[in-house]
């Protein structure tokens, strides 16, 4: 069996026309080159060039074999650069997509310590409402709450489930009272979402049973959304892991268990066995399944 790296002394020579012009571009020396030529064709049993003072000429057989053995040297290379990247593979930059309370509340947080355990890797966060869509690279892993994705080429992780309650600000409820039900609440002012917001099934249950006479602001940020309802201007839903935090909002009553979203983490399939992908979401899984008390109401 011949030595493939010999395949690149053949093609060097072959382009060159020389095995001083093959040194060169190889970096080693003329007599290396002339030796493993020689070694090449000894073990193949074939004569690759006919060698003159003028330089090396491809013999019919080396012609014939230079295309696949070019052919052979670049597969070769393509081999050794994908290794290179797997040896590499924890630095570079990862996307991460997910929304505004997961970006401030877990994500963002929790930033400082990946850094201290991957230093080489950078996280691109992109913090938006929307669902980018993985699978046509506008990210590489995204963190959600809501609907599970059924694309093919997709793998999802459940680490939790996010519940969501009404909030009032307490000078809502000193003029105004609290409702105890959803029915209940069909009377009372309230503030909605709209945009991609209004997906979740909290915002859309608003939306699809209060009286329009009933909302007085809508707002595609659950930030804006916790600002009106301090403000007094009616009762609105978010997150418990939104609403409980916000010293100056009250819950009315305990969350429904229809408005839960199951919390995923969403990856391209493809991307799986790069370890900058894989160190991510083994270091932000379990961190995110720690949180389940402030995620969710316990049955």
């Amino acid at each position: 069996m011949f030595d493939w790296d010999d395949l690149r002394v053949f093609t060097a020579v072959a382009r060159c026309g020389s095995t001083l012009a093959a040194s060169r571009l190889l970096g080693i020396s003329q007599t290396t080159v002339a030796r493993r030529l020689d070694r090449l064709e000894r073990q193949l049993g074939v004569e690759l060039f006919r060698r003159q003072q003028s330089g090396c000429l491809l013999t019919s057989s080396g012609a014939d074999l230079l295309p696949l053995a070019e052919r052979v040297q670049a597969e070769a290379e393509v081999f050794a650069d994908r290794a290179a990247q797997r040896t590499r593979g924890l630095s570079g930059i990862i996307r991460v997509t997910t929304n505004e309370v997961f970006a401030n509340l877990i994500l963002t947080p929790a930033l400082a310590e990946f850094a201290e355990l991957h230093p080489s890797i950078r996280v691109q966060l992109i913090v938006t409402n929307e669902m980018l869509d993985l699978l046509k690279g506008e990210a590489d892993i995204a963190v959600r709450a809501g609907v599970r994705p059924t694309e093919d080429g997709l793998l999802v992780r459940k680490l939790g489930v996010s519940s969501w309650a009404f909030y009032c600000a307490s000078q809502y409820a000193a003029t105004q009272g609290t409702p105890a039900s959803l029915d209940e609440l069909k009377a009372h002012n309230v503030v909605a979402g709209e945009g991609n917001i209004a997906n979740a099934p909290a915002i859309k249950w608003v939306l699809d049973n209060s009286p329009p006479s009933k909302i007085q602001s809508y707002s595609n940020s659950l930030s804006n959304l916790v600002v009106a309802i301090e403000s007094g201007l009616g009762i609105g839903p978010l997150p418990i892991i939104v609403g409980d935090r916000e010293p100056d909002l009250m819950r009315c009553f305990s969350p429904p268990r229809e408005f839960d979203g199951e919390v995923l983490l969403v990856s391209r399939a493809d991307l799986s066995d790069l370890p900058t992908v894989r160190a991510f979401k083994e270091f932000i899984a379990p961190r995110i399944s720690s949180l389940r008390q402030c995620l969710a109401e316990a049955d």
